[in-house]
């Protein structure tokens, strides 16, 4: 759908403006696509801009005037700000570049008559490494380079974990890179409906999943998105199905409902077991009931099932990751450093493969050349006796 008028009021302003706010240059929309009518993010107006005053790349965060009388994303976009002054200096961390700030933009209309549209904004760090390519056209990149990527995505969400903010909206679209002396570094970007684990709850319980429900835990699929003690392991599940995604052509929900009859049903009657309490230690409770009852039978993914490409030497090792991480009992997901541990342990095997392949090449190379050497020495002698024995008849 187009944009609504405000925002598309607040578009042309900023982009034909030679210096946005006396700072930025060469401003243009970047979550919004025009011709195909998409546009990314749930609230916000993302531009692309150059810092006259830093003298570099960076994104302009707007938030859309048409939900300025929504609290619950006000409040989101002014948390997410919070946040990511929070990250300051963090490593592995979106890093804010300006904070926040109020602008007004008049327009006129009819009769002469001016209207006053304020708006508030903040900018972030730039960074140009999508991931998608690693999605969408698996093909190109080898199984190492995949699993490397997915350890630095995990190292990217223990950098949020260790400061007890929890994502909420992992998907391959809210990832970015940057090369760091010859090393690919991921940051978690969008942090809009990220928590903290000490903040309160700003609506009322949430009824759905948080994000992208295509990456939601059964957890928070069931209306406990919003539970600060069950955050952590939602992430847990987003990751694992980035990793099922790196080396299959599906998305893992699809599976997951694939293997599993009426895995909605599940979802929807464990769901209807829960009160509408607000408490977490409640819905903790709640949620852990629900599970003793209906948890039994959920079958497992598997990675390299029918149109994968994982490597048959590392697939007991990387189902082992994502049948974890991808634990229907939020209770059953491992801690992250012991991922990246068996991460390494797959690349390892990976890598002694291919050295272990080369030198076989090597080896046959090497036979090779020496039978082709014996054999144009036997040819050499045989020219060689076939001259002597003419010579000998004449």
């Amino acid at each position: 759908m187009p944009l609504d008028p405000a925002s598309e009021f607040i578009k042309e302003e900023v982009e034909n403006c030679r210096l946005f706010d006396g700072r930025y240059s060469d401003v243009k929309l970047v979550n919004y696509n025009a011709l195909s009518d998409e546009k990314r993010g749930c609230f916000s107006l993302v531009f692309s801009a150059t810092d006259e005053v830093l003298g570099r790349k960076v994104a302009l965060k707007f938030f859309e005037p048409a939900w300025n009388s929504d609290i619950y994303r006000r409040n989101a976009f002014l948390r997410e700000h919070e946040i990511l002054a929070q990250l300051l200096t963090a490593e592995r961390c979106l890093q804010l570049t300006a904070g926040i700030k109020k602008v007004s933009f008049t327009a006129k209309i009819q009769g002469g008559k001016e209207l006053k549209i304020p708006c508030e904004y903040f900018a972030v760090e730039w960074l140009d490494g999508e991931l998608d390519e690693f999605f969408l056209g698996k093909v190109s990149f080898d199984p190492v380079n995949r699993l490397r990527l997915f350890n630095e995505m995990t190292l990217a969400i223990e950098a949020l974990h260790s400061k007890e903010i929890f994502h909420r909206d992992l998907k391959q679209d809210n990832m970015r890179a940057y090369d760091d002396a010859l090393r690919r570094i991921v940051v978690a970007i969008d942090l809009g409906t990220a928590a903290r684990f000490e903040s309160a709850a700003i609506g009322a319980p949430y009824t759905g999943a948080v994000g992208a429900s295509g990456y939601a835990a059964p957890e928070a699929r069931c209306g406990l998105a919003g539970n600060r003690v069950l955050a952590q392991k939602t992430d847990l599940y987003a990751l694992g199905c980035l990793l099922y995604e790196l080396f299959n052509p599906g998305y893992f929900f699809s599976a997951v409902e694939n293997v599993n009859v009426r895995y909605k049903l599940r979802l929807a009657a464990m769901g209807a077991e829960l009160s509408a309490t607000m408490e977490p230690a409640v819905q903790v409770i709640e949620w852990n009931a629900a599970l003793a009852k209906h948890a039994a039978g959920v079958s497992k993914v598997q990675i390299d099932g029918t149109g994968s490409d994982t490597p048959a030497s590392v697939a007991q090792i990387l189902n082992e990751i994502l049948q974890g991480l991808t634990s229907f009992d939020y209770r059953n997901r491992p801690k992250l450093s012991w991922v990246r541990q068996k991460i390494w342990v797959a690349i390892k095997v990976l890598e002694n493969e291919r050295l272990s392949r080369l030198r076989l090449n090597s080896l046959r190379l090497r036979r090779e050349r020496k039978a082709a050497k014996a054999a144009a020495r036997e040819e050499k002698f045989l020219a060689f006796k076939a001259v002597f024995e003419e010579k000998e008849r004449c």
